[in-house]
């Protein structure tokens, strides 16, 4: 697998995380990365409806490290159009260098193609509430018909020892894109529209299933906790 950035694009993706802020100090980015919380809160960033953090618990374990991964990949990526091969995940996982840097660098640029999507397919500027809700985004376009990838939220320390500059861009305010969408000529919804509602309900009953086996999980680790303690 060719993981091989330039040192401009490193240097512009490390200016990027730096203007993001994360719950843990920023120290050493294959680290940092390696368990899949600090890219759910990347991604939450800019998408806060998309991501629910809660599902992604900090770990050293490999296996909740690759299920806090798949669980991005699967519930998250995908909407974003990106689909990340389990290789480059494993990588990511043991901290190989270099690997996080390629991932992230994917990631920032199908997060900007999704979101000029979005605003394509509605078909006015301001409206991609589905999971932007309001949030300025990365490649949001300027006043003078430019990208503007710059975050106006200051970091929490920086993979660089000082935070990047904050971008200039005028903050877009976004609507439901439900309520944009175009209807068809007899008033009602389009074929596409249905289709598209569809998709999204189905996305949110398995988010919810996947929130309920998760919560199953806890209190489980919870009553053997107990358990244990009676029993001890």
């Amino acid at each position: 697998m060719d993981i091989s950035l330039s040192e401009t694009d490193i240097a512009s993706l490390l200016s990027w995380l730096d203007e993001i802020p994360i719950s843990k100090p920023k120290k050493n980015i294959t680290r940092d990365f390696s368990d899949g919380v600090a890219t759910a809160e990347v991604v939450h960033h800019f998408c806060p409806k998309l991501v629910e953090l809660f599902m992604y618990s900090p770990a050293n374990a490999v296996s909740q490290k690759m299920y806090n991964w798949n669980t991005l990949n699967q519930k998250v990526f995908r909407k974003l159009g990106y689909n990340t091969q389990p290789e480059l995940i494993s990588c990511v996982v043991a901290n190989k260098p270099g690997y996080v840097e390629y991932l992230l660098f994917e990631l920032r640029q199908k997060q900007q193609n999704h979101y000029q999507q979005q605003q394509q397919h509605a078909n006015v500027p301001d409206a991609a509430e589905s999971i932007y809700g309001g949030r300025k985004v990365a490649g949001e376009i300027d006043g003078n018909g430019g990208v503007d990838v710059g975050m106006r939220t200051p970091a929490v320390g920086s993979f660089y020892g000082g935070a990047g500059n904050p971008g200039t861009g005028t903050r877009q305010a976004f609507s439901n894109p439900i309520a944009g969408m175009r209807s068809n000529g007899s008033g009602g919804v389009g074929v596409d529209e249905k289709d598209f509602l569809i998709r999204e309900l189905q996305e949110t009953v398995q988010m919810l299933q996947l929130k309920v086996t998760k919560l199953e999980q806890l209190l489980i680790v919870s009553f053997l906790a107990k358990l244990h303690f009676l029993f001890s």
